[in-house]
């Protein structure tokens, strides 16, 4: 199973976006961009990563912890001014606390040393924080491996969702479904690159198997773009109604819709 993330090996930690070099995805700033276009469409709006940033030189974590330490110690400042009662976060004070501990950084020594993190305030940010954090911490080790695949499938289904607000979007565990009233069109992401059609064969199979059981109005096959693979490709099958049609789709790692 492809992963796609950062793992520590040899006394540091080291990225693993080799995977993206499959699309032409060549450049270190250019993969990271392309790593979290993809991770932030899991990621609530608060906590989106690596904005507008130039950090060629950065690695995934650094970037992770750039964004958690600075909004911890911007809501630890601006709890110092407040007097105002809040409730407690006990479980999420305890993540935070023993992720801090597993850092050398200086900003995370200070926060360990003058927040009282056994009594974390609640916040949306501190709340949110904890999930951010979850990614990349299991309560020992700080590692990122995510299967690409699902990282593609949550990719591709959020932008699809957004840009069809007026039906329903409805995501599975292999598959994306667009319902209307009366069609529906179904959507099968694979993180695989496309050379030539005999490189999917099984895919195209199952996908006309789709069509024939489920009698959708059309199903998409969606692959990450690559140099070789720009362009839409629409297939038939002699046993299938017209109509109900099979297209293969290049799917932008950056920017990209599909509209039911």
């Amino acid at each position: 199973m492809n992963e796609i993330g950062f793992s520590y090996i040899d006394n540091r930690y080291i990225d693993n976006l080799h995977s993206l070099s499959n699309f032409g995805i060549t450049g270190k700033e250019k993969q990271l961009k392309t790593f979290f276009a993809l991770i932030n469409s899991k990621l609530d709006k608060n906590l989106k990563l690596y904005q507008n940033q130039k950090c060629s030189k950065s690695t995934i974590l650094d970037i992770f912890l750039k964004k958690i330490e600075n909004n911890l110690y911007s809501n630890f400042v601006e709890n110092k001014k407040t007097a105002k009662p809040l409730k407690i976060l006990v479980k999420e004070s305890k993540i935070i606390n023993q992720f801090l501990k597993r850092l050398p950084t200086p900003k995370a020594c200070f926060l360990t040393k003058n927040v009282n993190l056994t009594n974390l305030k609640l916040t949306e940010t501190n709340h949110l924080l904890t999930k951010l954090i979850s990614l990349i911490f299991d309560g020992e080790k700080i590692t990122l491996k995510l299967k690409s695949n699902e990282l593609f499938m949550d990719f591709v289904y959020n932008r699809v969702r957004l840009k069809n607000l007026d039906k329903d979007v409805i995501q599975s565990r292999k598959s994306i479904e667009i319902k209307e009233r009366d069609s529906s069109i179904l959507l099968l992401p694979h993180w695989k690159k496309v050379n030539e059609l005999s490189s999917i064969k099984d895919d195209i199979s199952d996908a006309f198997l789709e069509i024939k059981s489920d009698n959708y109005e059309q199903v998409y096959l969606v692959y990450p773009k690559n140099r070789e693979f720009q362009k839409h490709i629409n297939l038939t099958n002699s046993s299938i109604e017209k109509e109900h049609k099979l297209k293969i789709i290049p799917y932008s790692l950056i920017k990209n819709s599909i509209k039911g």
